[in-house]
């Protein structure tokens, strides 16, 4: 039989290939595992830890930023109801939307073969005023002031409804 080549402890069956007793084979192998464990444990360099530099990672975040900028007024401006259509001026508020979309309406009857209106202005209640002269019926609200307008008003020969300061 051999003996262990640290302690110098006879060797028992099976230990003979080390030429280590089983103690000492414990002893060296727990030598390891600390050194393992400090490994495993301790925080990778800066460098490798994060690959993306913290400069660059803000560069994105402002050209995500500066994109979302550009981009949303556009998206905010398509997802707006669109104003009906007119000529003259788009400064009207809710009930001279409505009161346009009546004359469109009317103008609409008009051109069908119509001769009369049955719509009126939705803010003074007060029926359109209907001018017949050479081939053109012309309908008018009875107060655009109340709309902040000077005139307001569409006719069988230009049908789209006029809007004037």
């Amino acid at each position: 039989m051999a003996d262990c080549t640290v302690c110098g402890n006879t060797l028992k069956p099976g230990e003979e290939e080390g030429g280590l007793c089983f103690s000492c084979r414990v002893g060296r192998l727990q030598e390891k595992v600390p050194q393992q464990a400090a490994s495993a444990g301790a925080p990778a360099p800066a460098g490798k830890r994060f690959p993306i530099k913290p400069f660059l990672l803000g560069a994105v975040i402002a050209a995500c930023a500066a994109g979302t900028a550009v981009i949303l007024p556009g998206a905010v401006k398509q997802m707006r109801a669109a104003q009906p259509l007119r000529l003259g001026t788009y400064d009207t508020d809710n009930g001279g939307d409505w009161c346009i979309g009546n004359l469109w309406k009317a103008a609409a009857q008009l051109q069908s073969g119509g001769s009369t209106v049955n719509y009126s202005c939705p803010v003074s209640h007060a029926a359109y005023l209907v001018e017949v002269s050479t081939g053109e019926i012309v309908v008018s609200c009875p107060n655009p002031e109340k709309h902040g307008l000077r005139e307001l008003s569409a006719s069988s020969v230009a049908p789209v409804p006029r809007a004037i300061k």
